[in-house]
């Protein structure tokens, strides 16, 4: 498969006539042998910039593309844009699906816990607060809770040190209190669906 990506921005003044010639080529070109998608998306920030997304079965069928009148038509705007056309065609041999997709997450992060489970355990627990009749003791008298959040970058050196960590940046989120802590049969619960400490 063929991917052809083409980016153009628009004079302000000539938006109308490059959305008019765009459109226009969308069901003609779409019915081109060998032509498996054709599609003109508008930049929802800048109404001039469009960027074209094309795919072709093979390279010739690609190529008779580029040699038809058609293709001309797309050239010809050349006039009525603020830069040339930015055209890329890539060969893409093993497209994949949603099955890469749910590989690559299946992998999950280090430590990939449902960061938003362990908030609402953590807001249903917190000092005070009072669930069935229950009032939460885990931080005596006036107690607090810190969240914080920062960049961190995981290098080769460090994932090779440290079994199951992905390299690249990521956001680490800590949670600390002043509280008299926990059992460890209670931290494996943390991520539980409404897992309350009492």
């Amino acid at each position: 498969m063929i991917v052809v990506k083409i980016t153009l921005n628009a004079l302000s003044d000539k938006h109308l006539e490059v959305t008019q010639t765009l459109l226009s080529l969308i069901k003609t070109v779409g019915k081109e042998p060998g032509c498996q998608n054709y599609n003109i998306f508008c930049d929802i920030h800048d109404q001039n910039h469009f960027c074209l997304l094309a795919e072709w079965k093979t390279k010739e069928d690609l190529d008779h593309h580029i040699r038809s009148h058609r293709f001309g038509v797309l050239l010809g705007i050349k006039t009525l844009l603020q830069e040339p056309l930015n055209i890329q065609i890539y060969t893409i041999s093993h497209p994949r699906g949603m099955e890469a997709i749910e590989a690559v997450r299946a992998k999950g992060v280090p430590h990939d816990k449902d960061i938003g489970q362990f908030a609402l355990n953590l807001r249903l627990s917190s000092p005070g607060r009072n669930v069935s009749g229950k009032v939460t003791a885990a931080i005596s008298g006036i107690g607090k809770i810190t969240v914080e959040t920062a960049m961190v970058t995981f290098d080769k050196a460090y994932c090779d040190a440290h079994k199951g960590f992905i390299s690249g940046d990521f956001v680490c989120l800590t949670v600390s209190d002043n509280g008299c802590g926990m059992e460890k049969e209670i931290q494996k619960k943390v991520f539980e669906p409404f897992f309350l400490v009492f």
